[in-house]
């Protein structure tokens, strides 16, 4: 892919006023720098650049879930139907083996089994500074409990910004892992949720039971 900055340009790669419009492209190689000869087109075509996310879709008894990772560490679990645009990764190839995704699978496997309370798969929050302070919130709730939006509000320290919360918490990247599903209403009745309330309900019967 060729992103052109400035003044469109000709398919030759000059302006109306033949001069050079600018190329910037995404490995980082400039059209300069090929025009030079200390890079050939024929090596600039060729090369691609190694996708920075990957992704594995699972069963689990709430559908199939979509989980992805960087190198490093778990970025996103996306819903079967859900809303791709709730995580800010828009591209990914698939890897069933990369060793993040392997990881996240085994725990998310004992943890429908009733066999793990808490995760240990390192995970990578991409979002704003408020954001990402209700996402570390939501894992301090302890399994099998519940927190009302207001009390998420109260922890960070912003009581007045329970709407806020509750915005932060729809749009959590890693949904149960980072447990959004343990967030309800003051009054106990669930509310909304990326998985669909069904599913959440069912999460929370699972923990309740172990």
């Amino acid at each position: 892919m060729v992103i052109m900055t400035n003044r469109a340009a000709t398919s030759t790669g000059v302006d109306a006023h033949n001069q050079y419009t600018p190329y910037i492209f995404t490995n980082g190689v400039s059209r300069d720098l090929i025009l030079s000869g200390r890079c050939s087109i024929l090596q600039f075509m060729i090369q691609k650049s190694k996708p920075a996310y990957f992704f594995k879709t699972i069963k689990s008894p709430v559908g199939i879930l979509k989980l992805i990772a960087s190198d490093k560490a778990l970025v996103g679990i996306l819903w079967e139907n859900d809303n791709p645009n709730r995580i800010q990764i828009r591209e990914y190839a698939k890897n069933a083996n990369h060793p993040v995704l392997l990881k996240a699978e085994k725990e998310l496997g004992e943890y429908f089994a009733g066999k793990r309370k808490k995760f240990s798969v390192k995970m990578d929050f991409a979002g704003t500074e408020f954001q990402k302070s209700v996402w570390a919130t939501l894992l301090t709730i302890p399994f099998g409990e519940t927190r009302s939006y207001a009390d998420i509000a109260k922890q960070i320290k912003n009581p007045k910004a329970v709407r806020a919360a509750g915005s932060a918490i729809g749009k959590n990247p890693i949904s149960i892992i980072a447990p959004c599903h343990r967030v309800v209403a003051t009054s106990g009745k669930l509310a909304g949720f990326a998985g669909g309330l069904a599913n959440k309900k069912k999460l929370l019967d699972l923990e309740c039971k172990k």
